[in-house]
């Protein structure tokens, strides 16, 4: 998607023309008319073309014909593709915050929040909005123009998706945001890694294993912190043995797990 290509509106799309063209005489109370459905058509497409073709890749043409549209029906929703690019990410990013919110919804409802949280993260990176949002991400490294369009939209998603963590984890939280803030962000880095680590062999048995050792590390971290209990999510305790060895209480472990951490960093640097 090339960003700066500016498409003239066509002849005959009027600017005064409005969407309630659109609109079904009698649609039902809260019911998306055919104008927003026919915009979230096109912002899906052009999503779903990311993906598949990359940013580069993903321009009008091959959004058109994915989103089953014509050029001109799309230039009256997105006159420009500046105006479709940056909708697209603050669409992504809308769409990622409630499937992330969705996901804490379901953690909360869990006897084991710590551990089902570290799940659903590796469930999360997993998914296709976040293959869209590392496509972007990857690009935006080298596109000071892309980069500068994700950054009108990121902070508000993250800060809302951060707030909503610490209200699953309040107990976390309680201990400084210091500490809750580093916990989450290595968790994301560890599992955007692992998403993208080649392994040599079978990969499914190396990532449980990983991430088995990942929970192991972050029990022994938030007991150093002085953790105990999770609000509602029971004791901190830490993973089945037969997945990864109970870890002990003294500063030894804690440093032995803190050894692991840079280990398993080194690892993921070292990803394609």
């Amino acid at each position: 998607m090339a960003i700066g290509d500016d498409v003239r509106r066509p002849r005959g799309e009027s600017a005064a023309r409005t969407s309630a063209a659109d609109e079904a005489p009698h649609r039902p109370a809260g019911a998306p008319s055919k104008s927003e459905q026919a915009r979230v058509a096109i912002l899906d497409a052009a999503l779903a073309c990311i993906v598949e073709y990359g940013w580069e890749g993903a321009n009008m043409s091959v959004i058109c014909r994915r989103a089953r549209i014509t050029r001109g029906r799309m230039q009256y929703y997105f006159p420009t593709m500046d105006d479709l690019a940056q909708a697209s990410i603050d669409y992504l990013n809308s769409e990622w915050r409630d499937r992330y919110f969705a996901t804490l919804e379901e953690i909360v409802r869990t006897s084991d929040r710590f551990e089902a949280g570290i799940d659903a993260v590796w469930r999360l990176v997993r998914d296709p909005l976040h293959l869209a949002k590392q496509a972007l991400e990857a690009k935006a490294r080298t596109s000071p123009e892309l980069d500068a369009l994700m950054q009108q939209s990121v902070h508000v998603h993250e800060q809302a998706s951060l707030d909503a963590t610490r209200r699953i984890y309040p107990a976390l939280a309680s201990l400084g945001d210091q500490q809750f803030n580093l916990t989450r962000n290595f968790v994301m880095v560890f599992m955007e890694g692992l998403s993208l680590y080649r392994f040599d062999g079978e990969a499914g048995p190396q990532r449980d294993a990983l991430i088995a050792l990942l929970k192991t590390m972050l029990i022994d971290y938030w007991r150093a912190q002085g953790a105990s209990t999770l609000n509602g999510g029971g004791p901190v305790a830490p993973p089945p043995p037969a997945a990864a060895p109970a870890p002990s209480r003294d500063h030894a472990a804690v440093r032995r797990a803190i050894d692991l951490i840079r280990q398993a960093a080194d690892i993921l640097a070292q990803t394609d």
